[in-house]
């Protein structure tokens, strides 16, 4: 494989989709770090985090357990531009910390407050 944009976008899909079976296995979420490349070799990191009973990592489930609006929107959707996001957890350690998957199975990050300022409305 020549290592460029689209061919490492498209692993990294390809890498998400196939590690469900080890996180399921294994209860755990596994995360991918940036990729750095040149055109015959990558690097990146790995991460696995232990997921709690429900399926949830830790700090989602804090979060859930301590905060009502976040328990209230959580796996909602809402609509920004042309996608449709998914709120799907938390990261403390993320600036933007609202984990959400885009409808293409992106993973964006979202500010907390600029959702909680939202009409609550816009999640279904």
């Amino acid at each position: 494989m020549y290592m460029n944009g689209t061919n490492i976008d498209n692993f990294r899909k390809d890498f998400e989709r196939a590690m469900v079976e080890l996180e399921e296995k294994y209860a755990i979420k596994i995360e991918m770090g940036t990729i750095t490349y040149t055109g015959t070799s990558f690097t990146c990191s790995l991460k696995a985090v232990n997921m709690t009973e429900d399926g949830l990592d830790q700090f989602t489930k804090d979060l859930l357990d301590s905060d009502s609006w976040f328990k209230s929107v959580f796996n909602k959707r809402f609509k920004e531009g042309r996608h449709v996001f998914k709120i799907i957890g938390y990261n403390p350690k993320k600036k933007n910390g609202i984990v959400c998957k885009r409808d293409d199975n992106e993973t964006f990050f979202w500010n907390y407050n600029y959702l909680k300022a939202q009409d609550i409305s816009i999640f279904y």
